[in-house]
């Protein structure tokens, strides 16, 4: 578990420091541009000196001028027969493009991610707190007998974040691409079986991921989209029966395939959301494989469904409800190699079992 804290407050610290960095190019850029737009309003002797000139030319350019309107049609005419290809416009375009900002165009800065439409709702980092409480329930299937225990419900704390890199980005994909992270800790609890208390039901779950955004329209009301990839630890605490048997803790690594929807509800201040999650299992823990033999196979399944909202200074709010099942099958162990332990649950047999988890929250959050 503590492997699993550092590398949160790791992916964190990072997290600060590159919006901090982002910060200081941002204020660096806005202060270039203006120094140059000031630079380029200010006229110098030069100019000054060259008013004459062109007062004196006028008369001269406009007969040009007129030349060159007839050419220009003449051109736009050949172009709309297919004889000349257009290129003239295109290249002006890309032109004032590499020069910088157009007249009125307002920088990219963290200071417009609330004023410039291409920008709004594309949140560049997030960061909520939350509590929550949760249920588990286990059961071993060996043949056809079945043993099972659980944990009453359960108190946890939640930290979660998502930082999105490229959000400053005025336009583009890169900006909707970003990283989250996300842990909870439950705070106590009793693993239960047959009536009898077994011990403290400690557990945690760590997730990391890289994910993607797609947000219609950008505006407060529109629906969204998510995806996701990434990685994550769920573990539970064993316990020692007071009869001597012992029920082997579970650590459960997985990949993570997520997808999510968001809809707001006429408000930015109420939204529904969903999310489904496919987990295949990498590993359950070295104490449940030394009771019930290898593992054979491992899936998990996610289901979330909640109700949020956003208001307009940053500030969120989200009500929750996940459930979760992790569903193991194990070989069973050889007793001609290493004899069954007494008072214990392992299995000679060929075991499935099924762990099952529901879990509610509330967290309050902000994002820039």
């Amino acid at each position: 578990m503590w492997p699993s804290i550092r590398l949160l407050g790791l992916v964190v610290f990072l997290l600060f420091g590159y919006e901090a960095y982002l910060v200081a190019g941002g204020a660096t850029r806005v202060a270039s541009a203006a120094a140059g737009l000031q630079a380029g309003l200010a006229p110098d002797d030069d100019d000054v000196s060259d008013a004459g000139d062109r007062d004196q030319g006028d008369d001269d350019a406009l007969d040009d001028d007129d030349d060159d309107d007839l050419d220009d049609r003449d051109d736009r005419d050949d172009r709309d027969d297919g004889r000349v290809p257009a290129g003239g416009a295109a290249a002006d375009k890309a032109e004032k493009k590499q020069s910088g900002w157009s007249a009125g165009e307002v920088p990219v800065s963290i200071a417009t991610l609330r004023t410039k439409a291409s920008q709004l709702h594309h949140t560049l980092i997030a960061f909520d707190l939350g509590v929550g409480a949760f249920k588990r329930t286990q059961v071993l299937s060996a043949g056809s007998a079945e043993q099972s225990w659980s944990v009453k419900t359960t108190a946890e704390l939640i930290i979660s974040a998502a930082f999105y890199p490229f959000a400053l980005l005025s336009d583009g994909a890169l900006r909707d691409f970003g990283i989250g992270v996300r842990y909870t800790h439950g705070l106590g609890g009793e693993i239960e079986a047959d009536g009898a208390q077994l011990g403290s039901a400690v557990a945690g779950e760590c997730l990391v991921d890289l994910r993607w955004r797609k947000i219609w329209d950008a505006t407060v009301w529109s629906p969204r989209i998510g995806l996701s990839l990434g990685w994550g630890t769920r573990s539970f605490a064993g316990a020692d029966d007071p009869r001597g048997e012992r029920v082997p803790a579970m650590n459960y690594r997985f990949l993570r395939l997520r997808g999510a929807g968001q809809l707001a509800l006429g408000t930015p201040l109420v939204a529904l959301d969903a999310a489904f999650e496919l987990r295949p299992l990498l590993s359950v823990g070295q104490d449940a494989v030394d009771a019930w033999g290898q593992r054979d196979s491992g899936i998990a399944l996610a289901a979330e469904l909640g109700l949020g909202g956003q208001h307009r200074s940053g500030f969120y709010y989200r009500v929750s409800l996940l459930i979760e099942q992790y569903r193991s099958g194990f070989t069973g162990l050889d007793p001609s190699v290493a004899p069954l332990r007494p008072h214990t649950l392992d299995q000679a047999e060929p075991s499935v079992s099924s762990d099952a988890s529901m879990a509610v929250a509330f967290s309050l959050g902000f994002a820039l």
